[in-house]
Parts: C-alpha cells; sequence; structure tokens
C-alpha cells in the first residue's frame, strides 16, 4: 500500500488496511499486487479528507395536560447522529434517543431541558428550554383537630 506515493507497513492483512491519522487533505492510495503467476497489477483510489461538520439540531415540544413531549431533530450532512444525552436540571436521565417525555406531575415548578446530540464523528451542539410545570406542593405543619364526645348523664 501507498498513501500520495508513500509506501506504508501494511503488515499481513493483504484484505483491508486501517490508515490511522489522516488529517484533511487530497489523498491517492496505491495498492500493487502480484499474483501466484507472477501477473501484476495496480489499484488506486482518489479521496479527499474533510473537516467534519457539527449537526444541526432544533429541539421542539409539545404539552398535554399531563406531560411535555420533546423531540431534538437534527441531521448530520456528512454522517449520521450516534447519540444524544437529555439533561432534567442539569441531572443525566436515562434517556439517549431523540425523544422524551416529561411528566408534569413527577417535575413540579421550572424544568429545564438541555439535549446534547453527537454524531457519528464526536461533534456535538446542545439545545436547550424550559418549561414550568405546576408549581411545586408545599404542605405546612398539620392542625390539631380536637374531638369531644359527651355521653348523657343518667
Amino acid at each position: 500500500y501507498k498513501v500520495n506515493g508513500v509506501q506504508i507497513d501494511s503488515g499481513k492483512n493483504y484484505w483491508a488496511q486501517l490508515i490511522p491519522g489522516l488529517k484533511e487533505n487530497k489523498y491517492s492510495i496505491t495498492v500493487d499486487v502480484v499474483s501466484k503467476l507472477g501477473q501484476r497489477g495496480t489499484a488506486q483510489v482518489d479521496f479527499d479528507v474533510v473537516k467534519n461538520s457539527a449537526p444541526v439540531c432544533s429541539l421542539n415540544y409539545t404539552e398535554t395536560n399531563l406531560s411535555w413531549n420533546f423531540s431534538n431533530d437534527c441531521t448530520d450532512t456528512d454522517g449520521k447522529m450516534a447519540r444524544y444525552e437529555w439533561y432534567i436540571n442539569n441531572e443525566l436521565r436515562n434517556v439517549y434517543g431523540k425523544s422524551a417525555t416529561l411528566s408534569k406531575n413527577l417535575n413540579r415548578g421550572k424544568q429545564e431541558i438541555r439535549v446534547l446530540a453527537f454524531d457519528d464523528s464526536g461533534d456535538s451542539v446542545t439545545q436547550t428550554v424550559t418549561v414550568v410545570g405546576p408549581p411545586a406542593e408545599t404542605s405546612g405543619p398539620a392542625e390539631a383537630t380536637t374531638t369531644s364526645i359527651s355521653s348523657p348523664t343518667p
């Protein structure tokens, strides 16, 4: 194997070759082969390594009486989306897809939703939205009640 005319150590694997550390540039990979009968052949592939583009995302939600339904719609022009991390009030939740549902009953008051979306090259983009649910329930001291029972005297 040759990369831009420079021979690289191909090891013993003649069928596939990993070439780590290629930076942004134009490359030409050439393979020279010799058959068991002595016939020679050459194959060449030209390609560009380009800078990765970060994903572009839009965090939206719909609301019902009981919950918020969030959707983080992302596109990656030079790859695909790999994973999502959802944080509710800076706490990582066990939701790794592009959508999540949050109960209003279990999440009262102000809720900050932050989503990190990662593409297959490791670049990420962060989206944030704040929603406000029902006020937190407050419980004050219990009021004392007195019950008196009187029985008639004979």
